[in-house]
């Protein structure tokens, strides 16, 4: 446990209230949860999009434009650096 994590369950334990830190815990682990589980699917997308097979000429993809596909898909923003039909296999 960390000294951050230390200082905020001292803040909760003289006031007698350890539950609420139980709760706050749980809050906390569902919103990291949810945050690597998009930073995972952004990763693996990135991943398969460097393939050389995911493009139409057979080379690979720079990492900067498949990490910027693969986030504006999983957000859905629309947003592109290649051209989708033209590009992408």
């Amino acid at each position: 446990m960390g000294r951050k994590n230390l200082i905020f369950l001292s803040h909760f334990v003289k006031r007698g209230r350890l539950h609420d830190y139980k709760r706050y815990q749980e809050k906390n682990l569902y919103f990291q949860i949810i945050i690597a589980g998009f930073a995972g699917i952004i990763l693996v997308g990135t991943l398969l999009l460097m393939l050389p097979a995911a493009s139409k000429t057979g080379t690979g993809t720079s990492f900067e434009c498949a990490l910027f596909t693969a986030t504006s898909a999983v957000c859905v923003t629309g947003l592109i650096m290649k051209d989708t039909a033209s590009y992408w296999s």
